[in-house]
């Protein structure tokens, strides 16, 4: 095999020529593949070992080809790369396992060195790769460390099984010990020792029963356990005791050889004894436990009949399918509904197998979807019955969840025939829209009756007004000659006045200021100035008084007589009803009193101030109608009242009253006791439509010759759905 390049190698001599040869046969022969490559890793030497691995006969056949023309892609890739970083470093690379898959197609593991080739100057040319297949070895050592880490792993679950029975043992409340031969204690739990009054299992080794029981008791134990070792058989004794305080108790104890597992000698013994007190009780208590549950699961059994007997005539489609949608169950309505005659018939069926295809993918498709997001589905699907016309389902598709997976493993299906209901439901929408349609012809016949109402109210406050008019002229004309008589008042003083002033004008440009003044003062005394002066001012209050008359009774014809739609204000009702006598004085003033009863501080209230004031008007109105009806002097009594959230007007007046008759009828619209020509009756009417608005109340008490009281109490806020 050459290690150079052709080049460089000279003629051997034919004893070098020998020693090559036998080189080569030892190379040829050995089991390990032997090879040369340049340094763009091409074979240019090997022995036979390795022609064998690529499946060639002849060495010749891997000269000039690289590792790609015999090996995986991804392996040669390696190789190659590992070759590269060889002639770039110049390390070799020493005993690396590299896998190797023969022309056979096995896979085979080698472990490979590979070494640079240097020329005389110590340029890298090639490289030499020796590889020896370990496969077996490999295997072995594989198999070896799994033996290993199963050891290992065997050997931390039998810590671990030994901690927690150690652990176990200790958490027992029954008493466990262990003896030598000679019945002396070598180990036990922690209720055992403790019940000895030991603190640890050390205090107490090397002892026996004698040092702890009486010695009778404890003999009897020696003798027991001595036959026990002989024999080399388990025992197991029930004993009854006493307990401190006089009852009974019951000990079951087991004793068991332990023996030697070489020579199976008996060498000690292992010991467990239980209070079995309470399991007797319990033992007792657990036979009338079962003669309950017996007759349970009878009446259980009974109600599970009864369940599927409700099941089965439910009018419903009940079914369950699994995750390929197979039928796994139904109720007897479910399989006669597909046309089968038992329910075995549709086991292991799909939908395909009774209804036409595009009905039966589609509840596949919504199905699949189901189970792979886990949400129920409830829908309306359209269907076919058994005799093949079109009905209507609405369905409801639970999932199923395995319990400890809680991976979905099928589904329960509800399916309502709602054919008719959909058919009345599409006859009650059309039934909606005529309804709907009413509605609106309704809505618009309301606004006109609603503009009609208004109007009506507004010629009742109109002519309520008529009938004030003289009244308010007469209280209007009143003041106004009260105005005009100290008009003509200050005229005839202010004329004395004017001479006085007309003379002290003249005082600037006098030439004798003092002669001047003493004819001015002498003018004051002739010309009464101080009683001209003081007259003025007298006249200018009472000529003030009057205008403030003239103004509270215009203001109070202004809230008055407010057209169209008002807003919802703020107002002050003791100022409305203030404004509201001012227009009715002229009918009460000389032969009724008014006595106003307001509470201090009475809170402002949302209104429309308006609408309030006429309702007022009518109220008061009828209240002053009612006194003249007596022909004698009246008294009207004023009251108001407030809690957290209403305002109360009380309007008392000791009228005619009204029979219980009439009382039942006074808020019908055109309801009236009055002559004719005196009212239409509507006054109260609106007066009522007007507190309802107001979404306030209105309460008569009142009898025939007594008088009557009108109790009206509105909200101080109003709810913003009343707004609207």
């Amino acid at each position: 095999m050459p290690t150079r390049p052709a080049q460089d190698l000279q003629a051997p001599s034919p004893d070098a020529q020998d020693s090559f040869e036998q080189l080569r046969v030892l190379i040829d022969n050995i089991p390990d593949v032997v090879y040369i490559k340049d340094r763009q890793s091409r074979f240019i030497a090997a022995n036979v070992a390795m022609a064998k691995l690529f499946g060639k006969t002849k060495v010749e056949e891997l000269y000039g080809k690289t590792d790609f023309d015999f090996c995986e892609k991804a392996l040669a890739e390696a190789y190659f790369a590992d070759e590269q970083r060889l002639f770039k470093t110049g390390e070799t690379i020493q005993s690396k396992q590299e896998e190797v898959r023969s022309e056979e197609g096995q896979n085979l593991v080698f472990r490979v060195s590979k070494t640079p080739l240097r020329d005389p100057s110590g340029k890298i040319y090639g490289l030499v790769g020796i590889g020896r297949n370990i496969t077996d070895l490999a295997s072995a050592n594989q198999k070896l460390a799994r033996q290993s880490q199963e050891l290992k792993n065997r050997n931390l679950e039998v810590e671990f099984e030994r901690r927690q029975l150690k652990t176990l043992i200790d958490n027992i409340p029954d008493f466990i010990y262990f003896k030598d031969r000679q019945s002396r204690f070598l180990n036990g739990n922690k209720a055992f020792y403790h019940s000895l009054k030991a603190e640890s299992i050390e205090a107490i080794k090397g002892m026996s029963d004698l040092d702890f029981f009486p010695p009778e008791e404890a003999k009897t134990f020696l003798e027991g356990e001595t036959a026990l070792m002989e024999k080399g058989e388990s025992v197991t004794l029930e004993e009854q005791g006493t307990k401190p305080d006089g009852s009974p108790r019951y000990l079951h104890t087991t004793k068991t050889p332990i023996r030697n597992p070489e020579t199976d000698e008996v060498i000690g013994l292992v010991g467990i004894t239980r209070d079995v007190t309470e399991i007797r009780r319990i033992r007792r208590e657990l036979i009338q436990q079962s003669e309950a549950l017996k007759k349970r699961s009878e009446e259980t059994e009974f109600q599970r009949n009864q369940l599927q007997t409700l099941i089965n005539n439910i009018p419903d489609f009940i079914y369950f399918k699994d995750q390929q949608s197979k039928f796994l169950n139904g109720n007897n309505m479910f399989y006669q509904g597909l046309g089968a005659s038992t329910l075995e018939e549709i086991i292991g069926k799909t939908d395909l197998d009774y209804l036409p295809e595009e009905i039966a993918t589609t509840f596949y498709e919504d199905e699949r979807q189901m189970m792979l997001t886990g949400e129920p589905i409830s829908k309306e699907e359209a269907s076919k019955n058994r005799y093949g016309k079109p009905v209507v389902l609405h369905t409801t598709k639970t999932p199923i969840r395995d319990p400890e997976t809680n991976e979905v493993v099928g589904f329960v299906g509800i399916s309502r025939d709602i054919t008719e209901v959909t058919r009345n439901r599409q006859i009650l929408e059309k039934q909606t829209l005529d309804l709907q349609r009413q509605k609106e012809e309704v809505s618009a016949a309301l606004a006109k009756l609603k503009q009609a109402q208004t109007k009506l109210v507004q010629s009742e406050k109109m002519a309520s007004l008529g009938v004030l008019t003289a009244g308010i002229a007469h209280e209007i004309n009143n003041p106004i000659n009260f105005v005009y008589a100290g008009v003509n008042s200050m005229v005839k003083d202010f004329d004395d006045v004017k001479i006085i002033v007309e003379k002290m004008r003249t005082l600037a440009t006098a030439e004798d200021k003092e002669t001047a003044v003493a004819e001015l003062e002498k003018l004051r005394e002739t010309q009464y100035f101080d009683d001209a002066f003081e007259a003025l001012e007298e006249t200018l209050k009472d000529i003030k008084l009057g205008a403030t008359r003239i103004t509270e009774i215009v203001a109070g014809l202004s809230k008055f007589s407010r057209l169209g739609k008002e807003d919802w204000q703020v107002s002050d009702i003791h100022s409305d009803i203030d404004s509201v006598l001012v227009l009715l004085k002229n009918k009460y003033k000389t032969h009724i009193k008014i006595e106003k009863r307001y509470q201090q501080n009475l809170p402002r209230i949302e209104c429309f101030p308006g609408k309030l004031n006429q309702a007022f008007m009518n109220i008061l109105s009828n209240a002053i109608d009612a006194i003249d009806a007596k022909a004698k002097q009246g008294h009207i009594v004023i009251e108001t009242s407030h809690d957290e959230d209403t305002v109360t007007i009380s309007i008392k007046d000791d009228g005619t009253g009204m029979t219980d008759e009439v009382r039942e009828k006074i808020f019908d619209p055109f309801f009236t006791t009055k002559e004719i020509g005196k009212g239409v009756g509507l006054g109260l009417a609106i007066t009522y439509s007007i507190i309802q608005d107001h979404v306030g109340e209105m309460v008569i008490n009142t009898s025939e010759g007594d008088g009557s009281e009108f109790l009206v109490k509105l909200p101080i806020r109003q709810k913003q759905s009343n707004k609207g």
